[in-house]
């Protein structure tokens, strides 16, 4: 960060006898453009040390069984929300059965992770949805570099795992924040930086889903479906 008070009219041209003429240069005030690295640190520890949000789904899981009002919010609680009942499955079969209920008696069902959001999307007064125990990792195969897991895994124990495995691997490209859900993460085109990656959903092969009226659906890239293929798409 550095201020240039004087404009180029404020110099001279650096001109030469024989007529080339060098690139004008400004002045660099060291003192402002340190002052400004250090107040952008202190914005940056400040908004994620006292704004950042990261809820408990568990407990507020628990809070909902016991028939509380529970309220959700995203990170940095610009958005929140209170549902009619906060669920946090344990398996697929209380999955499917939360999703038929809900589809049974038209309520509205979304799915939340970290809150980590910048839109409302996750927001509903119906049945909001946490995956957190959907958790683990199926597979990790070396060899296609290819691993298989639970869509509420959250990227840093993903990370952690994939780092300690033998041999050593790691996610591609990840966004800012570990604290998110995998399957949150993809939804919501979470992407780091370069001009050679694409974002975190483009690595994915093949998912499992489940849709709204509780039918698991099957798709991959690879799949001789063009119509499934083309989910990735």
């Amino acid at each position: 960060l550095a201020f240039f008070p004087q404009t180029m009219a404020d110099h001279d041209d650096h001109g030469h006898d024989d007529g080339h003429r060098e690139p004008p240069s400004f002045p660099i005030q060291e003192k402002s453009a340190i002052w400004g690295l250090v107040l952008a640190f202190v914005a940056y520890f400040l908004c994620h040390s006292f704004v950042y949000v990261e809820n408990d789904p568990t407990a507020v899981a628990e809070a909902s069984a016991r028939g509380e009002r529970v309220k959700w919010s995203s990170f940095d609680q610009f958005y929140t929300q209170s549902p009619s009942v906060f669920k946090q499955p344990a398996d697929h079969a209380e999955l499917l059965t939360i999703l038929k209920d809900a589809a049974r008696d038209n309520h509205t069902v979304k799915v939340v992770g970290a809150g980590h959001s910048w839109a409302p999307i996750g927001l509903t007064d119906g049945v909001m949805l946490n995956l957190d125990k959907f958790n683990h990792i199926i597979s990790i195969d070396a060899a296609t570099k290819r691993v298989t897991v639970q869509a509420g895994i959250r990227i840093r124990d993903l990370s952690a795992a994939l780092a300690v495995h033998d041999p050593p691997l790691a996610l591609r490209n990840t966004g800012v924040l570990n604290r998110q859900s995998l399957a949150g993460a993809l939804a919501t085109g979470t992407h780091g930086t370069g001009i050679n990656y694409q974002i975190m959903s483009a690595d994915v092969v093949a998912l499992e889903m489940v849709t709204a009226a509780g039918e698991v659906l099957r798709v991959s890239r690879e799949d001789s479906d063009l119509a499934r293929r083309e989910v990735f798409e």
